[in-house]
């Protein structure tokens, strides 16, 4: 292979190899690749093999045995020069290959004299496998046979392990797409559930409420003379937790339905919804004296109803706990931050101590007791899972005495039904 004939033919097959790969795809790459290697070497057998799991087999990929591509078959490593290869990452025998491994029949039956081989190692440098060329008759190696045989190991090996890395991805995918299913087939499942209880809790449940309270005021309008003011006091107390117990259910219903409706997005003008939130609020409190303040410009995209409702809460909440003020002032408005726009809501009211901020967004958990401001405790979860709904954040500081603001964003990027269920928080 010295000649200016053999250094050309070397040139053009290295060349071919470079520009033609791209060409192949990966079985077609690596039976080009032992075809033009038993060529260039002028030898009968060559092969590229990857190392099986458990370390101590190869099972090959390619090979080229006299004329022609051969089946693929697997081997035990031990007594091969294939072992050696993996161990010393080239391998070299110019002659009595099979002498020198007496329990390889494979190379006896083949009629092996001479054996070069290469280990394939990954980026990582773990080893993925071997390429090797095979003659029945003695390797004379010169200045180009090791550079050559390391060039196509190189190369094999960026394949075996492009090949690996699509398998594992392949197989990730598959078991991730295993796992949604299963979760699907589950919140499926669970949410049917869900709906069963609802229907129970918005049917049975009321049936012994109104016995509740009927029965109650029953009594008391037929046993009044003979009742004490105590005993009609207990009554009245009755009717009352009765009432708040129906109005509980009604909010947990509305908080159970946000899981499954599904967004209905549009351009909303938040300052036109904010004053019609607040007239309809002013409306109902006439005896408050509320200085409001709306400073936004523009629309969003959310779902209309949904946003509403978040507006309700918010400025509702603003109002109720503003209402040991002489003069309530409440502003709607916005903020550039680190996620875009941050609308907000705040109030100069009863405030609340941050050290429990994370009790406020859950269900039926209140930082006021009734005695202070009525409430179940299920508005701002609401608004948690209405903006969360949207892909937004809702976020709230305090001062107790002080007031309250309420932030949120909305990038909208809804959460579907299906994954959010009818969690509460």
């Amino acid at each position: 292979m010295g000649t200016t004939a053999e250094n050309l033919r070397v040139n053009e097959v290295m060349r071919s190899l470079a520009v033609n790969s791209s060409a192949y795809d990966f079985d077609e790459f690596l039976r080009a690749s032992v075809k033009n290697l038993a060529l260039l070497y002028r030898c009968k057998y060559a092969f590229v093999g990857k190392l099986l799991p458990c370390g101590n087999r190869v099972r090959t990929l390619a090979v080229w045995a006299g004329e022609g591509f051969s089946d693929n078959f697997e081997y035990d490593l031990k007594g091969t020069p294939c072992q050696d290869i993996l161990n010393r990452t080239l391998e070299l025998i110019p002659r009595d290959a099979a002498s020198l491994y007496p329990d390889d029949q494979m190379l006896a039956d083949m009629g092996v004299e001479s054996y070069f081989g290469s280990s394939l190692y990954s980026r990582d440098k773990a080893t993925l496998g071997l390429v090797s060329v095979m003659n029945t008759e003695p390797l004379e190696p010169d200045e180009w046979s090791e550079p050559i045989l390391s060039a196509y190991a190189s190369r094999l090996a960026m394949e075996l392990e492009a090949r690996r890395d699509v398998q594992e991805l392949q197989l990730f995918r598959h078991h991730l797409a295993s796992q949604v299913e299963e979760r699907t087939k589950q919140i499926k499942i669970i949410n049917e559930e869900l709906e069963s209880f609802n229907y129970s809790v918005s049917h049975d449940l009321r049936a012994p409420l109104r016995s509740v309270v009927g029965f109650s005021q029953a009594l008391e309008e037929d046993c009044a003379d003979e009742l004490s003011d105590t005993a009609k006091g207990y009554l009245s107390r009755i009717t009352q937790s009765a009432h708040r117990m129906g109005s509980l259910i009604d909010d947990l219903l509305e908080l159970s339905r946000l899981g499954s409706q599904k967004l209905k997005v549009s351009s909303v003008n938040l300052a036109q919804l904010s004053h019609e939130v607040m007239a309809d609020l002013q409306a109902v409190n006439t005896d408050r004296n509320v200085d409001f303040h709306c400073d936004l410009k523009g629309e969003v995209q959310a779902d209309l109803g949904l946003l509403r409702v978040v507006m309700d809460n918010l400025l509702g909440n603003a109002v109720k706990y503003s209402l040991n003020k002489s003069s309530a002032v409440i502003s709607v408005g916005s903020t550039e931050g680190e996620e875009g726009i941050v609308y907000y809501v705040k109030d100069n009211g009863a405030g609340f101590d941050m050290t429990y901020v994370a009790k406020l967004f859950c269900a039926f958990s209140r930082l006021h007791n009734d005695k202070e401001f009525e409430g179940s405790g299920v508005g701002l979860a609401t608004v948690k899972r209405i903006i969360r709904r949207h892909g937004g954040r809702v976020w709230a500081k305090g001062e107790v005495g002080v007031g309250a603001t309420f932030y949120f964003t909305l990038p909208v990027n809804p959460v579907s039904a299906g994954t959010s269920g009818y969690a509460l928080v």
